[in-house]
């Protein structure tokens, strides 16, 4: 079969499951018929995904990932708050990294005070672009959350009662509302989510990862540093969208609360090489900085074992400053148990 072949047949099962899925009201039973175009995409989508630099063989990967995504939302429509069912699983489709990590502590909460398996699916894509197996390998958390392929089919016919699915990104906060609150107070569920999320950092992180981050902080003494965490590249579209009525913060109002605040160093966190070359030049030798390499033409210009460890780092400052709806910062908060100032 040639290659343009093979294609527009694969073309035609994306854009069949993209029609079909963005009718989101549709139950388990009408997925049968579309089990053969869903199968197909799978397999196209394993094949190319890890290799395929061919810009027509992305294009019809963006299709059939866009089609499995909503394939999988519409399904977790059918789920009713409760937890008389054989397991919890979390669909971790897209989204940037502290946004999933997010979602998986609270889903390790539900599995917890339900006493429940947990199953998680982790695809990355342009936000967070790291297989979860290399940020946590053979750790104790993979003793606890079971992974399963990027995409099961069973999964998707198993909603006769078998299993509770969480997909994309809520908070724990979200999460505990819909379905915690009459199981547990919002404070001991907040005390659980904090205990799981520092065994992800602490007990689970990718060692060699963790060791870049505390080589640095044995560098230095964190308990008069401030963290400060500045959000720009991909985020900027994402600020706009959410809030058209705020105007995202730039580097000089940073530095004019810099200058108020008492600390002995800085520690900068930032996506952008533009901002921490600025800070750079204007506090010298204020600033800590990791030594992680930019990419600048891409999406994301700092990787994704950049932000673990930046995440981990802000979590031993003594206090935060970050970009107003950052959730990586918030999980360094979350983290630490510390103050954190968004402008």
């Amino acid at each position: 079969m040639s290659k343009k072949h093979y294609f527009d047949q694969h073309s035609l099962n994306f854009e069949r499951l993209k029609r079909v899925t963005s009718n989101r009201l549709l139950l388990s039973d009408d997925l049968i018929p579309l089990m053969h175009a869903y199968e197909s995409a799978i397999d196209f989508y394993n094949e190319y995904l890890s290799h395929s630099i061919d810009p027509e063989v992305v294009k019809h990967l963006k299709l059939s990932r866009l089609a499995l995504v909503q394939l999988a939302s519409m399904v977790s429509s059918n789920n009713e708050p409760g937890f008389s069912v054989g397991e919890i699983r979390l669909r971790s489709f897209e989204g940037g990294l502290a946004n999933r990590l997010r979602a998986l502590c609270a889903a390790m909460v539900i599995a917890n005070i339900s006493n429940k398996n947990l199953e998680i699916s982790w695809v990355p894509d342009d936000h967070c672009d790291l297989d979860f197996d290399i940020m946590f390998p053979d750790g104790l958390l993979n003793n606890f959350v079971k992974k399963k392929p990027s995409f099961y089919i069973e999964s998707i016919l198993a909603l006769n009662g078998s299993c509770f699915e969480i997909v994309g990104n809520p908070s724990a906060w979200v999460l505990w509302d819909k379905y915690c609150k009459e199981i547990i107070d919002w404070g001991g569920f907040y005390i659980l989510y904090r205990k799981f999320l520092n065994e992800i950092f602490n007990d689970n992180l990718n060692p060699l990862l963790l060791a870049k981050a505390n080589k640095l902080l044995n560098q230095n003494i964190m308990d008069d540093v401030i963290g400060l965490h500045i959000r720009s590249t991909d985020f900027q579209r994402h600020y706009e969208l959410t809030y058209p009525d705020r105007k995202l913060a730039e580097v000089d109002d940073f530095i004019a609360l810099l200058h108020d605040c008492s600390h002995s160093k800085v520690f900068l966190a930032t996506d952008s090489i533009a901002v921490k070359h600025e800070f750079v030049m204007k506090f010298r030798g204020e600033i800590i900085n990791a030594e992680h390499s930019f990419q600048v033409e891409n999406f994301r210009q700092t990787s994704i074992e950049s932000a673990l460890c930046d995440i981990y780092t802000l979590s031993k400052c003594k206090s935060l400053i970050a970009t107003y709806g950052s959730s990586f910062s918030g999980m360094a908060a979350d983290l630490s148990g510390g103050e954190i100032l968004y402008i």
